[in-house]
């Protein structure tokens, strides 16, 4: 059996930089472009708000629910 892959982090900074991006094009572009799902793409979107109260240097930690409100800061990018 094949080991677990880890779950990549990114931090509330480099999430905005997406949303910003799919606000100029669409989701889908952002997506391709930036190596992720289009429903991540969703899902910073609707909690764009959230983000940008937040220090940049923040990683979510997603549970049950969009921003469980569980901060962990992370290293670059989903390292």
């Amino acid at each position: 059996m094949a080991p677990r892959a880890r779950r990549k982090k990114y931090e509330a900074s480099f999430k905005l930089k997406f949303v910003n991006f799919a606000m100029e094009h669409n989701n889908c572009a952002a997506a391709r472009q930036h190596g992720v799902t289009e429903k991540m793409i969703q899902d910073w979107k609707a909690n764009e708000k959230a983000l940008k109260s937040m220090p940049r240097d923040v990683c979510i930690k997603k549970r049950h629910h969009a921003l469980a409100r569980t901060r962990k800061t992370c290293s670059r990018h989903g390292e």
